[in-house]
């Protein structure tokens, strides 16, 4: 049996379930159109056709050298000077490092032990199928393309960075085999600086945190301090950029960015409402399965732990009162760790052979039959987005300047609407309508119409 044949033959089912992720993840986002002035500015590739290279390359330079030196916005503008094919498929790519993510922050150094096995194939699935369902900025993070690279593609960055120092809190130190690793990680470590902004401080605190640890157990290498200086410098580079000030100056004074930071907890627990239940309801079952079942009792301590991270990782929700704005897309770390919680509690009650591999298959059909409802959800969404266009040009064509723009009705109930959250009105962004009629007079009044 040739290599290949004895790695696909080990490897089937990770492969598989990797696979069904993919082929999901794709067929939704692949449905979703692309609108808003983002978008529009960002995809030259589709907007600007005729765009050399040399264009390309301006466009770029541009919008980091005037507008935003984010690692999450420079992507954006440079996957955006390709074909959306090229987007999807990394994007997709990224959403699997994401989800593996989850099944080793739980696990740690076990994760090698569990991997490829039941524990490994139910994280994954539910994680997914958790971002397919309760995930409330799941069109904000994961179909629109700027959240996207400024969310997602940053959050995973981070936690990626983050993950040498997780491995210590099982006594692994990955730099003492891999010692030349440390100077790549270094340079991640500076790039993830340049992320959101309300992710690098938590990075940064959390290095912190696990090195004064390690200084308790008189465990000290140089990694542990240089890492967290380096990820400060660039954030503070990143933080004091006049790029960075402009851009808060401005939304600092919108009336919309003010009203988000006063009603930023209400808005976050209302969001957040469905994952707060699920960990509740797992919660129970789990301390009742401990009672009956003593063996449960040697995963309290792991518990302990994802717990501890969740409650860490809301810094990054309590900095955006430093921020110009809040928006559910910021959540992303924090529902990474409530995935953390959820998955750990799943995979410790459902730990029956039987049980496991029954719920592996009913995550399966659940995924092909979100897959179709999503599809149908954003189509509908797509559909209705031109009926809205033909609604407000016919007003604008009338000689009309406050242009009333429809909010979408979810007529068909294909999926309830709350998941666009901030995302939907992208489509009644004043700056997007007055882009699309070349007209900077216009005003927009977002309203609920029946225009179908």
């Amino acid at each position: 049996m040739s290599k290949f044949k004895a790695f696909l033959s080990k490897y089937k089912y990770f492969i598989l379930v990797n696979l069904i992720i993919l082929v999901s993840y794709i067929l939704i986002s692949s449905t979703v159109d692309l609108f808003g002035i983002d978008d529009t500015i960002a995809n030259s590739y589709t907007y600007n056709p005729e765009f050399t290279f040399l264009d390309h390359i301006n466009k770029i330079i541009y919008r980091i050298a005037y507008w935003n030196t984010k690692i999450g916005e420079i992507l954006y503008f440079i996957i955006g000077c390709f074909p959306r094919f090229v987007y999807f498929g990394l994007n997709s790519i990224v959403l699997l490092l994401f989800l593996n993510l989850v099944y080793f922050y739980i696990y740690g150094t076990k994760a090698k032990e569990y991997f490829n096995k039941k524990q490994y194939y139910l994280s994954i699935l539910s994680s997914y199928i958790i971002c397919l369902t309760i995930f409330p900025a799941f069109s904000e993070v994961l179909m629109w393309m700027g959240g996207s690279f400024n969310h997602f593609w940053t959050t995973t960055l981070n936690l990626i960075v983050a993950m040498p120092f997780r491995l210590l809190l099982d006594n692994y130190d990955i730099f003492s085999k891999h010692k030349k690793l440390k100077y790549f990680y270094f340079v991640l470590c500076i790039i993830s600086g340049f992320s959101v902004e309300n992710v690098t401080p938590w990075l940064i605190v959390y290095m912190i945190i696990i090195a004064f640890i390690q200084i308790k157990k008189k465990y000290v290498k140089e990694w542990l301090f240089i890492s967290p200086i380096i990820a400060s410098i660039s954030f503070l580079i990143m933080c004091t950029l006049s790029q960075t000030k402009a851009r808060i100056d401005l939304f600092s004074n919108m009336n919309w960015a003010i009203d988000s930071k006063k009603n930023l907890l209400n808005t976050f627990f209302s969001n957040y409402k469905f994952i707060f239940m699920v960990i509740g309801f797992l919660l129970i079952i789990y301390i009742i399965s401990v009672i009956i079942n003593k063996n449960l009792r040697d995963s309290l301590k792991r518990l302990t732990l994802v717990i501890a991270h969740m409650l860490v990782s809301t810094i990054s929700i309590f900095v955006i009162y430093f921020a110009p704005y809040f928006e559910t897309r910021v959540t992303t770390l924090f529902f990474f760790f409530s995935l953390t919680l959820i998955v750990f509690l799943i995979n410790n009650i459902f730990n029956k052979n039987f049980i496991c591999y029954l719920i592996i298959l009913i995550n399966v059909i659940i995924i092909i039959i979100m897959t179709a409802r999503l599809i149908f959800f954003y189509k509908d969404f797509n559909y209705y987005n031109n009926l809205r266009y033909n609604y407000m040009k016919t007003q604008y064509e009338s000689g009309i300047k406050n242009i009333s723009c429809p909010v979408y009705d979810n007529k068909y109930n294909y999926f309830y609407d709350y998941r666009l959250t901030h995302y939907e009105s992208f489509y009644c962004d004043v700056t997007y309508i007055r882009y699309l009629f070349n007209d900077n007079r216009i005003n927009i009044i977002q309203e609920y119409i029946d225009i179908r």
